[in-house]
Formats: structure tokens, sequence, C-alpha cells
């Protein structure tokens, strides 16, 4: 064999490296979530197919060598062999990078959640809502190899019940991996906390949306330890409400896109960019108000509750501020204009009050019951609305002027 032909064999063994490295790199960026950010994910496949086309150039030369020097040498050979190894050897990497990676289980092709109700012993007397800290529900797994990060997801103390004389508590984790054992950590803060491990959920399906028997058991098979936290868990797609709260006869359900921690001392939250979806009375609030369609299209992505004798809720809808109020048994919806990513400012001579209301002190994943609780007038981009007697004013601005909360209006 020619170096002629040692080169011609490196060359081909160099672009099935190539190939095979760059199918392999793209579906790594979706297994590992490598962040497109600034072109990350391109600057990683492409330096992978890079190493791929060196690990070929390198097998194809060593190889058609070997094949060379061999009592029959063939070039037809040396290309198959050094083809069928740099596949190998890509694919084997491609196989174990496969098995390491979380790859998040799904129902009908939907990424799920997590859901657990932990109930404290009889015991317990104080409510796990007066605990101070912030509360969380930790989802993780027990791997052989290279051991997740757990995920971080709410746990909702403030909503504590009661239920046959002990206390019960509701969280949500995104399940992230189908490797491994699952885990979870139920924390009412930063000191008082348990860990369990629960029974494999790799592959759910629709039966795993039913609740489970509580855990843990006194043995195998035996009845539950009801000396201590038990729990018990279900399954669910993301886009089934997480959270369900009744706010007069607006019936408002959290939709969860991801999980995010939030510091507010004493509250746990679901994720900033979740949606919510309104009800009135049962229906969507299109149907409401006996329009066409079914409303599925009524979801907002903030909802605060405002001063009212009767139920009155701030809500950016379909891109557009708006008033939902009730007024004799029916559905009243008046436009306030477009919604931006601003939050509105109370209007006040007040700098502290102003500058309250520029700072949400509620979390986005859930209703806003305390940012707006003493407003009387809020202003908006082009618009100012009376609280008092809900009335919408607006206006065209004539700057691009905007406030600062620690200077009071002229």
């Amino acid at each position: 064999m020619s170096w002629l032909s040692t080169i011609l064999t490196a060359i081909v063994s160099a672009t099935i490296g190539t190939a095979a490295s760059g199918y392999f790199a793209n579906l790594a960026v979706r297994w590992y979530r490598v962040s497109p950010f600034e072109g990350g994910s391109g600057y990683f496949v492409v330096g992978l197919a890079l190493c791929g086309l060196v690990a070929g150039l390198v097998i194809g030369l060593v190889i058609s060598r070997i094949v060379a020097a061999s009592a029959q040498p063939s070039v037809v050979i040396a290309m198959l062999y050094s083809a069928t190894a740099t596949s190998c050897v890509i694919g084997a990497i491609g196989g174990v990078a496969r098995l390491l990676a979380d790859i998040p289980p799904t129902i009908d092709g939907e990424n799920v959640m997590l859901l657990v109700e932990a109930r404290w012993p009889a015991t317990r007397v104080d409510s796990p809502a007066s605990m101070p800290g912030v509360a969380y529900l930790d989802l993780g797994a027990a791997t052989t190899f290279r051991r997740p990060e757990p995920k971080r997801g709410a746990l909702w103390k403030e909503d504590a019940r009661q239920v046959d004389g002990r206390w019960t508590v509701i969280g949500a984790a995104p399940m992230f991996t189908s490797r491994g054992t699952p885990t979870i950590e139920i924390a009412l803060n930063k000191t008082e906390q348990v860990s369990f491990t629960l029974p494999p959920l790799a592959h759910p399906t629709a039966a795993d949306g039913a609740w489970s028997a509580w855990y843990p058991t006194d043995g195998k098979g035996g009845p539950t330890l009801n000396s201590s936290v038990t729990y018990r868990y279900r399954v669910q797609k993301l886009s089934v409400p997480v959270r369900t709260e009744n706010i007069g006869n607006f019936e408002v359900s959290a939709i969860v896109s991801y999980f995010k921690p939030v510091d507010t001392e004493g509250v746990s939250t679901v994720d900033f960019y979740g949606s919510f979806r309104i009800l009135f009375r049962g229906k969507p609030l299109s149907a409401a108000q006996g329009l066409p369609g079914n409303g599925a299209g009524d979801e907002a992505r903030m909802v605060a509750v405002l001063p009212s004798a009767t139920t009155a809720l701030l809500a950016a809808v379909n891109g557009e501020w708006t008033l939902l109020s009730e007024e004799s048994g029916k559905l009243r919806q008046q436009r306030i204009g477009s919604a931006s990513d601003t939050p509105p400012a109370e209007l006040t001579n007040d700098p502290v009050r102003m500058k309250e209301t520029r700072v949400p002190q509620d979390p986005r994943g859930r209703v806003d019951r305390t940012t707006y609780s003493r407003s009387h007038l809020l202003l908006f981009d082009h618009a100012v609305l009376n609280v008092d007697t809900r009335e919408v004013h607006t206006f065209t601005a004539k700057s691009d002027a905007s406030l600062i909360p620690s200077v009071p209006p002229l």
C-alpha cells in the first residue's frame, strides 16, 4: 500500500469520525442541557466534531499502516477496518455519555413532576406554617455513577391543613432523570428536614397519577410507620395545574414551567415563569362572558388581589393588563393596556409606599395578595387605575421619563 492509499484511508476515517461525533454531540446538547447562550451549544458541537475528526484521522493512519505491513495489504480492507474502529470508539463514547446523562422521564412525550404530600405524626401540635425559614422539596437520585445534583421544588407549608388530627403539607419538584432510585428531602427550613428513598419511577405511566400508599412502612408490606413523618406521592404532567387557590368566585391554578428557589424568608414558590389558569364560577374567562371558544388561551403570567368590597383581581392576561371583578354575580373584565414586564407602580406622595409596590412582595409563581393590598391609584405605562372606583384613565406619554421610587411625584 502506498502512502497515498494511507492518506485516502485516513480521510475516509476522519470523515466518519467527524459525522459520528457531531451526531452524538448534538444529542448530548439535549442530554446535558448545554446552554445556547452566546453560542455555547454550537461551540460544543463543533468542538466535539473536531475531536472526532482528529480521532478518525489517527485511527485511519495507524490501521492503514498496520494493514500495509501485513501479508495481504489492501486499501479496501484498511478502509473497512478503520471505519469500523472509528465507529465503535465514538459509538462507545456516545453510549457511555447517554447512560450517564440525566434524561427526564415523560408521559405521552411530556415532561413530568413529582407531587409529594408529607404528613407529620399526631404528636405535632404546631402548624408547619408557623415554622420560620424557607420550605422546600428536593428531588434527587441514588445512582452508581455520577450522582446528579438534586433539583429543588416547592413545599407549600403555608397551605398546611389538619387531616384526622395530623398536619399535612403538599409539595412538588421536577422529575429530571430516569437514572437510579429517586430520593426526596422534605424541609420546613434549614434545620427541620427528613429524607426518604422512593420506589423506582424511571418510566412513569398514567397509573402513577394516583396517590400512592403512605410510606415508609414497618417492614416489607407492613403497616405505615405513624410515629414519624410519612409521605405519599404521585406523578403528573407539567401542563396540569399544580396548585389551585380560590379567591371569591375565581379559581386560579398555577401551571409550572420550571421551579426556582426564592430567598424570601418563610415563603416557598413555584417557578418565576409559571402561568395561571383563571376560572370564574368554574368557567374560563371568555366562556364566563358568553364569548365563543373554550377560553383555553385565558392564561395569565401574574395575578394580584386588589382591595375591594367584592373580589377584584389584577392580571396580565394574554399580554394585557386586565381588571377582573365581580358585579352582581357576573364577571366584569376591563382592559387597562399592554402588559409590560414592569408591574404597575403605586401613584402616591409617600415614597416608601411607592417603593414597596415597585418590588412585588410575593413570588411570581403564586397569587400576589400583599403588594397591592393597600393601593388606591396604580400607574401603568399609559393608564391610571383608580382601585377604589375601578375606573381606568388612559393617557398618551409625552416622553420616555420613568419613575424614580425614591422621588415622589410632583
